[in-house]
């Protein structure tokens, strides 16, 4: 079975933006469930742009 890099490719770089997002969140004192909005609303955007851009 062949991989599909460029889907691998993406997911990662996807991975690493929420990653980013919550050293800023943190970076930036969030704390408690507050923390968890803005890296849940990246990955939210990013699996959406995943899906779209692979349907």
């Amino acid at each position: 079975m062949d991989a599909n890099w460029s889907l691998t490719v993406t997911t990662v770089v996807g991975v690493v933006l929420v990653l980013a997002v919550a050293v800023a969140a943190n970076a930036a004192g969030l704390t408690g469930a507050v923390a968890l909005l803005p890296p849940l609303a990246a990955g939210v955007i990013v699996a959406a742009g995943i899906r779209l851009g692979y349907a």
